[in-house]
């Protein structure tokens, strides 16, 4: 899930594919919502009031910022909220961040936190021939260092080092 203050920075342009179904799906939620459900969205998405919600219910345009408060405060699907999708699949990170995705929000993907099992094969990739069992000897730090010489080295234009750095970038994300 996103922090509020990450869902501020999310831009206010209209993201509905489907104005008419994303208008019904708001009215729905909002009409059965109490006001403790209202005030957590009014909150979570930095909103000054309730008021907030009333074009995209009368109109069914809506806002990344807007899609994601919704779909985090009533667990609902972000698709089915924008008109992708017909039926509500329910809330998941999944959904989220593969709507933030496709959005052109990358940047706020929730990652999967890194683990000493994920810097391990990480670091085995990284030197090629090692075994990650063999790696289990090192320490965080270590495979720490491992991943930092790599980005070193990409940054002074080292090729192998540039496609080492994007395998750790596709490793860690997913």
């Amino acid at each position: 899930m996103l922090k509020t203050e990450q869902i501020v920075r999310l831009n206010s342009n209209d993201v509905s594919e489907d104005p008419n179904r994303t208008r019904e799906v708001v009215s729905k939620l909002w009409a059965q919502a109490n006001n403790e459900k209202k005030k957590k969205a009014v909150a979570m998405g930095g909103y000054q009031d309730t008021r907030s919600f009333s074009p995209v219910r009368n109109k069914g345009n809506i806002s990344a910022r807007m899609t994601v408060t919704l779909a985090q405060v009533f667990g609902v699907d972000p698709f089915y909220i924008v008109g992708q999708e017909k039926t509500d699949a329910g809330f998941s990170e999944e959904r989220l961040n593969k709507f933030l995705k496709e959005f052109g929000f990358e940047e706020f993907i929730t990652r999967k936190p890194v683990t000493i099992d994920n810097l391990i094969n990480l670091a085995a990739e990284i030197i090629k021939g090692v075994e990650p069992d063999n790696l289990k000897n090192l320490s965080e730090e270590e495979i720490v260092n491992l991943v930092k010489a790599t980005i070193t080295q990409e940054k002074v234009g080292n090729l192998p080092a540039v496609l080492k750095l994007e395998l750790i970038k596709r490793v860690l994300v997913y």
